[in-house]
């Protein structure tokens, strides 16, 4: 391995000094390791060691056999997976199968897939290649990220096992080759959100033509992910003493797999926490139609108990968030706008309008969920770009009087 060493500061402000440091990758892992020295000329030995060090080989693990392909390896790092806890939620080694489905099922030619390939024979062409061509295919780089990132995580099980030396994709080749193909839209771009008027068409429509109509007014009155809608209950829509005035809010808490069919999968909210939802005149009339049709829809379903999920199919289960999916281009096109827009634009849809209505960017961040506000910031940084020349007036004319700040701008 050849190589120089580098230099970098450490310390805390107005106290930084400089060191210099070796990086190189370990042989067995294929991750890379790091040594910090004081002076270049300790460094430069320590490097000049390590170019002058013989290739070391991994041994095969003789319990895996040498010719295992890419499919087979997977599956055995789900299995791995979900038998020893690694994933706390619930769902996560499906959603994680099927994202991994998408590079098993790449085409390298019009015979072999990826998952076809004998391990030991992967090289970072192969990984360039899948990267590529999902992009070119129309994925979008998050899906194609999340997709990597698990391709990744198998190789470093080939590593562990011996099947590989190192990982196939070295740092240099992911900061200038992977990495710019993963790069999406620079933030605020990526957001697709529905305006008023478009939301009202929507909204018309879905009434006259889904069975959904009720789910999408809450996604678009709440703020809330598709997955928190369809886990709520009946008994998180509650009542609060808040300031000495009751405030209605919804206690969202849980989050439904969206491969929930036969058996409900609920895991928790995507940062993890519980949050309130401040529910407004009209969600709360949604709210209250929903639970004032309940005893009649169980009577005509014959549900034993009662369910007490707030949206319910007629065999007294949630929705399938597939199938929510599919209604809500349905409507789209029903509607005669962008079917490009998903559920999802939904809580954009609730963002862009209250920051239109310039409300408290921590209280939007509380109320869709964020980990902090810095997100809802840099998300919505195009629709936070807002001028107000009447606030500059009135602060000029309370500085200078007379209205001459308010003369002098126009």
């Amino acid at each position: 391995m050849r190589g120089k060493p580098s230099k970098r500061q450490i310390g805390p402000k107005g106290r930084k000094r400089e060191v210099w440091y070796v990086e190189w990758p370990d042989p067995l892992t294929g991750k890379r390791r790091q040594q910090t020295f004081e002076t270049k000329h300790e460094a430069q030995r320590a490097q000049d060691a390590l170019n002058a060090a013989p290739k070391r080989t991994c041994a095969l693990n003789p319990l895996v056999d040498p010719n295992i392909d890419l499919e087979t390896l997977s599956a055995e790092w789900l299995w791995r997976g979900a038998v020893t806890g690694t994933w706390r939620r619930a769902g996560t080694a499906t959603v994680y199968r099927d994202q991994l489905r998408r590079v098993l099922d790449f085409r390298l030619d019009a015979a072999t897939t990826l998952g076809q390939v004998r391990v030991r024979d992967l090289t970072g062409n192969h990984v360039e290649a899948f990267v590529a061509g999902s992009r070119a295919g129309g994925f979008s780089a998050s899906t194609v990220t999340q997709a990597f990132r698990l391709f990744s995580a198998v190789l470093d099980r080939a590593v562990g096992l011996g099947l590989l030396p190192r990982h196939p994709v070295d740092r240099d080749t992911l900061r200038t080759v992977i990495r710019p193909m993963l790069r999406g839209p620079k933030h605020g771009e990526q957001v697709k959100a529905l305006s008023e008027d478009q939301t009202k068409l929507f909204l018309a429509t879905a009434e006259a033509h889904s069975r959904f109509h009720k789910l999408y007014a809450l996604l678009f009155l709440a703020g809330v992910r598709i997955g928190e809608a369809l886990g709520l209950q009946l008994d998180d829509d509650r009542v609060h003493e808040v300031d000495g005035r009751r405030v209605r809010q919804l206690h969202v808490s849980r989050t439904l797999n969206p491969r929930s069919v036969r058996t409900v999968i609920v895991g928790p909210t995507k940062n993890g926490q519980a949050r309130t939802v401040d529910v407004g005149a009209s969600l709360g009339q949604v709210l209250d139609q929903i639970r004032a049709e309940r005893p009649r829809l169980a009577l005509k379903h014959n549900w034993r108990p009662v369910p007490g999920w707030v949206f319910l199919s007629s065999a007294g289960t949630p929705y399938d968030q597939r199938a929510v999916g599919r209604d809500f281009k349905r409507v789209l096109r029903l509607a005669g706008l962008d079917d490009t827009f998903s559920a999802h634009s939904a809580k954009h849809s609730f963002a862009c309008a209250h920051i239109r209505r310039k409300c408290s960017a921590k209280w939007l961040q509380q109320q869709m969920g964020h980990s902090g506000v810095g997100v809802t910031l840099d998300t919505y940084a195009h629709w936070f770009k807002l001028v107000d020349s009447d606030a500059a007036d009135a602060f000029g004319s309370a500085l200078l009087g007379n209205g001459l700040a308010t003369a002098g701008s126009r």
